[in-house]
């Protein structure tokens, strides 16, 4: 494909029909020391293993943040770090993956004001098994995250990453990337 002289790349489209990606949000890496925090919620989090059930639960939650579903790499993920279904009320609210050598995520939220609870439940076990540094690799666009995590001392690692697509299929203000930032 080939773009016309004089057209700009502002302009979103090419000649081949596609449509060019848009800038939707910038990615940080937020890094502190894991310490113990209480936060109010009203969520219960139970464990998850590499079942069929546990990959249903996070699959059906990413299908309503992200658009489409990762089995595959949910079953994956499952093998790797802890992980949590948060419920409130009995029904499904959302997830959250834990630490494994100071990286986290995904952690993805039905209702957004869920999300520092689940940051909360991570850190609080990160820090109750000795882990030393934690990262959250989270849109700017979340704010509540955002606003969360650096009011807890996180600090902002310099590389930054932009995510660019061609609608605004995720749900930035309830989702916060596996670490590292540049796996969705």
């Amino acid at each position: 494909c080939w773009r016309r002289r004089g057209s700009s790349a502002a302009s979103g489209s090419s000649t081949c029909g596609v449509p060019l990606p848009r800038f939707i949000t910038t990615i940080a890496d937020f890094e502190a020391a894991p310490r113990a925090v209480e936060v109010e919620t009203d969520l219960a989090f139970e464990p998850l293993d590499r079942s069929a059930t546990s990959i249903a639960l996070i699959s059906d939650i990413e299908q309503q943040i992200l658009g489409h579903r990762r089995e595959v790499d949910i079953e994956f993920l499952l093998g790797q770090r802890p992980a949590w279904i948060a419920r409130r009320d009995g029904e499904t609210a959302g997830f959250a993956f834990g630490h494994r050598e100071e990286l986290t995520g995904p952690i993805g939220a039905l209702d957004a004001a869920d999300i520092p609870a689940l940051l909360a439940h991570v850190e609080n076990d990160a820090a109750a098994s000795g882990a030393t540094n934690i990262y959250f690799s989270l849109p700017l666009e979340n704010v509540l995250a955002t606003r969360y995590l650096l009011g807890r001392g996180f600090q902002i690692d310099p590389f930054l990453v932009s995510l660019l697509a061609d609608d605004r299929w995720l749900r930035t203000d309830r989702w916060v990337h596996t670490g590292l930032s540049y796996i969705l």
